[in-house]
């Protein structure tokens, strides 16, 4: 096999993977990845690893190529829970990456691996290292309502992984009318009156 027809399945399987995580199977995603990485470094895709003792001449040779394969790699082996293989995934990305906002992908997925494995310190302290590279201040202290937003939003950020915005927009809208209706419908029905409560003279009265 030629060098260009590798690239050429290389590019074929982050299509194919790429479909497959959009359909949420992140286990043939991972899969369409890992061959498409060994294509990539010259290995072959039987899914031999010995491209491991070769150079890096590929972040050279086809740098878009390599950063985009490899960044869904990452987030595939995270899904899948393969941390072993994202930390190293995502540490080859870093090394070779050319700018920080090229970076920030890859360490997105490193900062949901870390909650997965239930390291939320070291998760969220990676995250605000991202925002402060891309020039977000924030302040060193948060109160536990702070706290627990971030991690609402990371949680929210997390089950909208692989979904495209054409996904998001294609899916059917909430209906609010039924909802308001019928908040309106409890507003208006007439609400039982309570009974005064007797006094004890009142009562002493009525007895007498």
């Amino acid at each position: 096999t030629s060098r260009q027809d590798q690239l050429l399945l290389a590019t074929i399987c982050h299509k194919a993977g790429e479909a497959a995580t959009y359909s949420g199977d992140f286990y043939h995603a991972l899969w369409y990845y890992s061959r498409g990485r060994d294509l990539l470094v010259g290995g072959g895709a039987d899914g031999d690893e010995s491209f491991c003792d070769h150079s890096t001449e590929y972040w050279i040779e086809e740098y878009d190529l390599t950063l985009e394969l490899l960044s869904s790699l990452a987030e595939a082996q995270c899904v899948m829970t393969d941390f072993y293989s994202m930390d190293k995934t995502v540490l080859e990305i870093l090394e070779h990456a050319r700018t920080s906002l090229d970076t920030v992908r890859a360490q997105t997925t490193q900062v949901y691996g870390l909650f997965a494995r239930f390291q939320v310190v070291d998760a969220i302290d990676l995250g605000m290292d991202i925002l402060r590279s891309l020039g977000q201040v924030f302040p060193s202290q948060y109160s536990a309502g702070e706290w627990a937003l971030s991690l609402e939003l990371c949680k929210i950020k997390w089950m909208l992984r692989g979904k495209s915005q054409q996904h998001l927009l294609s899916l059917p809208t909430i209906d609010l009318t039924a909802a308001t209706s019928s908040s309106s419908h409890d507003d208006n029905v007439p609400q039982k009156k309570k009974k005064k409560k007797k006094t004890n003279a009142e009562i002493m009265a009525a007895m007498g």
